[in-house]
């Protein structure tokens, strides 16, 4: 075979072997697999890039509310009015309320093209810190036959305040503060994820959040 015979031939080859590995496979590719551009910002926010940042925050501080309760130091001797002494204290505290958001799974998070519905559990009063500049201590109502200010023991003085802590506990589990501090804790989600989102993404979706 001569090379002039030869020469249309491997032209019919170069042709074919060309259609099969470059023209036929763009014939059978799928238009769903393309990533359009003005697309990108959407596609990359997956519930598992909110997942992985809610849970480097793992206690959010929501809410803190300032404190007050009274305590009496009662050291009289029986139920005679002369022989009374009684101290009043008057103790300043801050409360803080918590979201755990250690527990939040794929499942607590709905997204569709325009909207993001999170859910969280409630906010929990976590703590009571006792201001010590700012508790104040009332002279001692003393009886006639009592004389002197009330005097207790820095094991009393740690009891009381216990109590004191525990009493502010329970004040906080008050629905009205429960309330303030899931308004806060709202606000404090829908911050958090502007942060995480960036403002621009954040604008893209309204944002809803619900108790669970």
């Amino acid at each position: 075979l001569s090379l002039h015979d030869a020469l249309p031939i491997c032209t019919c080859i170069g042709f074919l072997l060309s259609y099969f590995f470059f023209i036929s496979p763009l014939k059978d590719s799928k238009p769903a697999d393309v990533l359009y551009p003005s697309n990108i910002s959407k596609k990359v926010v997956t519930k598992e890039v909110l997942i992985n940042k809610i849970n480097e925050m793992q206690d959010l501080i929501t809410l803190q509310v300032d404190l007050s309760e009274k305590m009496s130091i009662d050291d009289s001797w029986g139920n005679f009015p002369i022989f009374k002494k009684i101290t009043d204290i008057n103790y300043a505290g801050t409360g803080t309320y918590v979201l755990s958001l250690a527990d939040i799974k794929p499942d607590n998070i709905n997204m569709t093209s325009k909207s993001i519905t999170i859910k969280i559990p409630e906010p929990t009063a976590k703590s009571v810190n006792i201001d010590k500049d700012k508790t104040t201590f009332e002279p001692t109502e003393n009886g006639l036959l009592r004389f002197g200010d009330t005097k207790i023991t820095p094991a009393e003085y740690a009891e009381l305040e216990s109590a004191v802590q525990e009493k502010m506990l329970l004040k906080m589990q008050e629905p009205e503060l429960l309330d303030k501090a899931k308004d806060s804790s709202t606000k404090a989600v829908e911050n958090f994820l502007k942060t995480a989102l960036t403002e621009k993404v954040y604008n893209q979706y309204s944002i809803k959040v619900i108790y669970q």
